[in-house]
């Protein structure tokens, strides 16, 4: 009598076959994530440029986003009796770009020579444009097109034009 059902060696196959599609998979996938880790970096430093700013027109003072591009930390700075220092909440931590991403801009340089973006009580910013580099090449740009529009994610590798 014959049972409806599968043979091990069909079941033996099937398991081949999906090892095989899974081994494929799985490169495109790590390429997939280490693409969204720089695009994930790239929107923790937007939120920290967009608290920056919204703290400048809450507390009537100008604050820096500052970053250092060879070690990928940044943090923020508010002015306080004419200098720039570390705010004192858990925002004015230091934050820190993903491994193997790489960040250069054309920030404005302070007397200490370490550059800025900075961000007014009025709502305006310095017009800066920061560029996020992965192991592979691929860039992000953080940028805004005047000192009045928000800074905003560029996937491509044309920043916006100033009007």
């Amino acid at each position: 009598m014959v049972r409806p059902g599968f043979t091990m060696l069909e079941l033996i196959l099937v398991l081949v076959i999906l090892a095989l599609a899974a081994g494929l998979v799985v490169p495109a996938l790590n390429s997939f994530a280490r693409g969204r880790q720089m695009l994930d970096g790239a929107g923790r430093l937007l939120a920290v440029m967009q608290y920056a700013q919204t703290r400048a027109m809450n507390s009537g003072r100008p604050q820096r986003l500052r970053l250092d591009p060879n070690s990928g930390n940044y943090w923020v700075t508010a002015r306080n009796d004419g200098q720039f220092v570390r705010i004192a909440t858990d925002s004015g931590q230091t934050y820190q770009l993903p491994a193997q991403v790489q960040a250069a801009w054309d920030a404005p340089v302070d007397e200490t020579g370490q550059g800025y973006v900075e961000f007014d009580p009025d709502g305006g910013h310095d017009v800066v444009t920061l560029r996020l580099t992965d192991a592979r090449g691929s860039q992000v740009l953080i940028a805004c097109a005047s000192p009045a529009e928000p800074y905003r994610i560029i996937t491509g590798t044309s920043a916006p034009e100033a009007r």
